[in-house]
């Protein structure tokens, strides 16, 4: 064997292990890119044919990647609605391109789902590959053949939709400290007539009571539109007591009679009460109460106001408040689930 032919059987061993280590680079890389499969190097032997003579010439050794791209990864949890992935075999079928495809337009295969709307509705991935997906017949059913993937179709959502639907039912779960101290001088303020939806820190001096507690909760109105409701407390002078108000954001709802709030009043204020073990106490109803009955709480928001007056529908609750006239949304009754639902609200010594 010749002395060149025993370094190239060197440089090549070094260069199997320069690949081994690229495919871990890469695998270390791509250690969150979704949908990525990783990839592993193989050695093999490279035997020189001896076709004469006596003499021998060492081989070396290649590196070979191998890419797991059938392995089926961890599905995680997402904040996406248009995130998808694949449970067991298969892959999403994508394009290139979204419209005007022909039978010579490359169709590809992807198992990453992290799909984004595009400007005109059709799903695409971070690669910008446009997801393909079998068309549903008028009659609901779906004509797959697997063997004809012409017969494919970009997918668009931009025309899916549906009637919006305003929430009509909320579970609130909170603990509220049992220990907390009451704040003599805050209660004696709020006796006078200050609130906690009218309270703001950075006014000079500060306005309102400030909550010892509170807790947002959003809420969908008829057009699908996201409002939110603030539900405060307050600790009571009274063991097991605390006061609450519920109040949306300033300029959100109007006066029941139609009348511009001059403050941030609350939609409903009044107290409620615990039990010795820390429960909501149920039993506590009457016009002190936050609701008169907590087993049966609920908010009525009445419709925008129009120019003519909106008409009454008779037989409807009488609303607490009115939602704000540049909202331009329905009337809605929320039900507000303080007990029932898992935890509901609660007053133990532990965090707020």
């Amino acid at each position: 064997m010749s002395i060149n032919g025993a370094m190239l059987a060197g440089v090549s061993g070094l260069t199997a292990n320069a690949a081994a280590l690229s495919t871990i680079s890469q695998n270390i890389a791509n250690v969150n890119t979704v949908g990525y499969k990783r990839a592993a190097t193989e050695f093999s032997t490279v035997v020189n044919a001896q076709t004469q003579g006596v003499g021998y010439s060492a081989g070396g050794v290649q590196a070979t990647a191998r890419h797991f791209i059938s392995q089926a990864g961890q599905l995680q949890r997402t904040t996406s609605g248009t995130d998808l992935a694949i449970a067991g075999q298969g892959f999403f079928v994508v394009t290139e391109k979204s419209e005007n495809l022909t039978l010579s337009d490359a169709r590809l295969f992807t198992r990453a789902g992290a799909f984004k709307i595009d400007d005109l509705g059709y799903l695409k991935n971070t690669s910008g590959l446009y997801l393909q997906g079998w068309p549903v017949a008028s009659d609901g059913t779906v004509n797959a053949d697997p063997s004809d993937m012409s017969r494919l179709r970009t997918i668009n959502v931009g025309s899916v939709g549906g009637a919006a639907e305003p929430t009509t039912r909320v579970g609130l779960n909170a603990n509220l400290k049992s220990s907390v101290e009451p704040d003599a001088a805050a209660l004696a303020r709020y006796a006078a007539g200050e609130t906690m939806a009218a309270y703001k820190a950075d006014a000079t001096p500060p306005v309102g009571v400030k909550p010892d507690f509170e807790i947002s909760i959003p809420v969908s109105d008829s057009k699908g539109g996201q409002q939110n409701l603030t539900v405060a407390f307050i600790k009571g002078a009274n063991p097991n007591e605390w006061h609450a108000e519920v109040y949306a954001p300033a300029g959100k709802v109007m006066n029941a009679d139609g009348t511009p709030m001059t403050v941030n009043a609350p939609i409903k204020s009044g107290i409620v009460k615990f039990t010795q073990d820390g429960r909501l106490d149920t039993t506590f109803t009457g016009p002190t109460a936050l609701f008169p009955d907590p087993t049966n709480a609920t908010i009525t928001l009445g419709a925008s106001p129009t120019t003519p007056p909106t008409t009454p529908i008779p037989g409807a609750p009488t609303p607490d408040v009115l939602w704000a006239a540049d909202l331009g949304v329905a009337t809605q009754t929320i039900a507000i689930d303080l007990g029932a639902s898992t935890g509901g609200l609660t007053q133990y010594d532990s965090t707020s």
